[in-house]
């Protein structure tokens, strides 16, 4: 596994779309882990209302995740406190992070709001809202 794959997934709930775009190696060099690329990537919309339906959840791998080093399967999950409105940051671990980064993902932005419940499938790199 590489420490990073220079992908993140856009996930619009509002359109039902799926869209893979480059993250640049030199970002992901300067936001080191999840914590700094899920801050890094929140700031493009920080004058967003924490309510807004565009205001992303952004979940973020670092590039140990998926290694064999202690703790490693964590991932960050980064947007904006509806109570503070500040920037709001906590670390999960589990199985979802290394699945994330086995897709070929460093890191998935979910944003906008759908009409009904719905659920994201990554299966071989291929993400599907259903």
């Amino acid at each position: 596994m590489h420490a990073w794959h220079g992908k993140m997934l856009l996930v619009d709930l509002s359109k039902s779309s799926v869209r893979t775009e480059a993250l640049d190696r030199n970002t992901l060099a300067a936001w080191i882990g999840g914590r700094g690329l899920g801050v890094h990537l929140i700031r493009d919309f920080i004058t967003l209302d924490p309510y807004d339906p565009s205001m992303p959840l952004i979940f973020a791998v670092g590039p140990l995740c998926g290694t064999p080093a202690a703790a490693s399967s964590r991932m960050s999950v980064v947007s904006r406190s509806p109570l503070t409105g500040t920037i709001g940051e906590s670390s999960v671990g589990g199985s979802f992070p290394q699945a994330l980064k086995s897709a070929g993902y460093d890191c998935v932005i979910v944003s906008g709001a759908a009409n009904k419940p719905v659920y994201l499938e990554i299966i071989d790199g291929t993400a599907t809202i259903r």
